[in-house]
């Protein structure tokens, strides 16, 4: 859809970032997810369907994942501190 190889665009994420490009999506996924966690009130499942996530249980699973917590878990301590 880019118009690029896999192996240019492998390379050129790599130069400019140190990551592949899913690391980078995925990085990126995260740092918005938490942005909004924590700067908004909207509900988990709105946050997961507005970052491309069909199922809040996705999301969560995906969060947790990369985070090492739940959202909610993630939001709760974010807002006491």
């Amino acid at each position: 859809m880019l118009g690029y190889s896999r192996r240019t665009l492998l390379r050129a994420v790599r130069a400019a970032t140190g990551q592949t490009p899913k690391a980078f999506i995925d990085h990126r996924v995260v740092l918005e997810a938490k942005r909004l966690l924590v700067h908004t009130d909207t509900p988990i499942c709105q946050i997961g369907t507005t970052l491309g996530f069909t199922d809040a249980a996705n999301f969560t699973k995906y969060f947790q994942e990369h985070s090492g917590t739940t959202p909610t878990g993630f939001r709760e301590s974010e807002r006491r501190t």
